[in-house]
């Protein structure tokens, strides 16, 4: 036991709704945001938490409209630290 290191980690429900909240304070209003995966980093010193929203193409709105492809789906991985539950940063996630 000794040199072991254990670190208390908060839950995964905790580290969920600490994310969400730093995502509704960076952006405005998001549609149709939803959680899609979480994960436990290898060293276990951060949640990576990823949510998916859609967003309005910013390309020609004219021909979306005609097509109905107006919305792309976008994907945020932030990361929050396992023992205190602050988010420190947010990457945008490739489909």
């Amino acid at each position: 036991m000794w040199g072991q290191v254990r670190i208390i980690m908060i839950e995964i429900k905790k580290a969920v709704e600490e994310a969400f909240k730093y995502m509704n304070s960076l952006y405005e209003s998001l549609d149709d945001l939803s959680l899609e995966e979480v994960e436990l980093s290898e060293d276990e010193k951060y949640w990576l938490i990823t949510f998916g929203f859609n967003r309005l193409k910013k390309s020609n709105l004219a021909i979306q409209t005609l097509i109905g492809d107006n919305y792309e789906r976008i994907y945020k991985v932030i990361k929050v630290r396992s023992d205190n539950g602050q988010a420190v940063s947010m990457k945008i996630r490739n489909p």
